[in-house]
């Protein structure tokens, strides 16, 4: 879970592979690997006992994971790895639960009319960007803009105009309305307008200014970040850790070894072999919904390209034998794919 709510936006990395020491306990997880859209991994795991205890105050995360972001505060050039690497300091208008239902987050409320195609934001109110700066309509309606403008809005197409009705009350007027917008413009992150106005490229880059739990102390691109305990954050009495430090370690070898010599708490985006060897050894496997998959998407739209042929396809799919490639790749963790969503995932269809 995250600290400051339901969502765990914490742990390094989307599809939130972890291998953790051993604490007790015991739960269902689930991961996605995916090979050429064939296998998907399903597995039964221990969670940290201490989700079922009284959480404790104080303490640094030690984590050790295999890539490091290139740039952690300048969104126009963040991809999936860079953006998740700054989780501890930027928030959303809208979070995911544990059960991946949208809910409002850094917005008190949302109101949808679909009829006449507006998403209302109700903000919460005495909110502050890690500048000072207050978290407002002004800001809200500044990102929106900026970012459509950049063409990093999710939908931005999609937005006829940005509208302050109230000093916290933001309204987007849609050239239309369905129910993928909300995904888009809600789980939308919010930074700084005073940073993203004053501050160069370079300095944003290096510097994520926005609401959430930690602020940065350090970072050093492919070697470490560390964050510090927001002590204004906004939600009272989180986040319960003092700290969180990432150590970026691409060699499988030495994460194992600094995580089997408990140098650090916690291995993210684990290779899968290595999953499995460390739960031999009495760690914790512990996984959830892979919000950024790995995927090779095939054209099928295009009749002049191989793949656009129906029976090429047919004989791609005849000719590859997906058991045993998941039995091969997946070490235990991985099912053969009938379709791109696996099973208990959003597009999955059991009569297919």
């Amino acid at each position: 879970m995250r600290e400051g709510g339901e969502q765990d936006r914490s742990s390094e990395g989307s599809t939130r592979r972890m291998i953790q020491k051993k604490k007790g306990g015991q739960g269902t997880m689930k991961k996605t690997l995916l090979a050429a859209l064939i296998v998907c991994a399903s597995t039964m795991g221990l969670p940290l006992g201490g989700f079922t205890q009284t959480p404790q105050y104080g303490g640094i995360l030690k984590i050790v994971n295999p890539t490091s972001p290139a740039v952690i505060g300048y969104f126009k050039e963040m991809g999936p790895q860079d953006v998740s690497a700054a989780f501890p300091a930027i928030e959303t208008l809208m979070d995911y639960t544990s059960r991946r239902e949208l809910r409002p987050f850094l917005a008190e409320s949302v109101d949808v009319n679909e009829k006449n195609a507006t998403i209302t934001f109700h903000l919460r109110k005495a909110i502050k960007f890690h500048d000072g700066t207050d978290f407002n309509a002004d800001a809200v309606a500044f990102n929106f803009t900026h970012f459509k403008e950049l063409k990093r809005l999710q939908y931005g197409e999609k937005v006829k105009s940005v509208e302050i009705l109230d000093p916290y009350v933001v309204r987007l007027r849609l050239t239309e309305y369905n129910n993928m917008l909300i995904h888009g413009l809600g789980w939308f992150f919010m930074w700084s307008k005073q940073a993203l106005t004053t501050k160069s490229p370079d300095w944003l880059r290096a510097n994520p200014v926005g609401t959430g739990p930690f602020r940065l102390v350090e970072w050093k691109r492919d070697d470490h970040i560390k964050w510090e305990r927001n002590k204004d954050y906004w939600q009272k009495g989180r986040p319960y850790l003092d700290g969180r430090e990432v150590r970026y370690v691409p060699d499988p070898v030495t994460a194992s070894e600094m995580m089997q010599t408990k140098q650090v708490d916690m291995w993210t985006n684990t290779p899968v072999r290595d999953q499995a060897d460390l739960e031999k050894k009495g760690f914790v496997r512990n996984s959830g919904y892979a919000g950024f998959c790995n995927m090779i998407f095939l054209n099928t739209t295009d009749p002049n390209k191989p793949t656009g042929k129906l029976k090429v396809r047919e004989a791609i799919e005849y000719a590859l034998d997906k058991p045993a490639m998941a039995k091969a790749l997946g070490f235990g963790y991985a099912i053969p794919l009938k379709m791109t969503a696996p099973e208990g995932e959003w597009g999955y269809d059991p009569t297919s």
